[in-house]
């Protein structure tokens, strides 16, 4: 679509870009949103952060996140059983996502 001379392109998961590595970009955000999915609502509900008892605090180191995301749910982890993507990638975003969305609940509160 182009309105007064700027192009506008609309894309959902059906219709990406294609370029060089770009596949394996989608395909990593893909899998960081679904194991989002499964961790956020473990930390957090509609009134912020929920109070956690340290020995079910997974996310307290990235290996026992990575150890718990294996145990727990298989299908989100690495085929390859490579944890290095978990601990070096995933557990920052979520780290950082669960953050964010903490900081975004009490904004609203306020």
């Amino acid at each position: 679509m182009i309105i007064e001379g700027t192009t506008i392109e609309v894309r959902d998961h059906t219709c990406q870009r294609v370029g060089r590595g770009l596949h394996k970009r989608y395909a990593f955000q893909k899998w960081r949103d679904d194991v989002a999915l499964w961790v956020i609502p473990q930390y957090l509900d509609k009134n912020g952060p929920k109070r956690l008892d340290p020995q079910e605090d997974f996310l307290a180191s990235a290996n026992k996140f990575s150890n718990k995301l294996s145990q727990c749910r298989p299908d989100l982890y690495p085929k390859s059983g490579d944890d290095s993507s978990v601990r070096k990638r995933l557990y920052p975003y979520l780290i950082d996502e669960i953050l964010v969305l903490s900081r975004a609940i009490e904004a609203v509160k306020k």
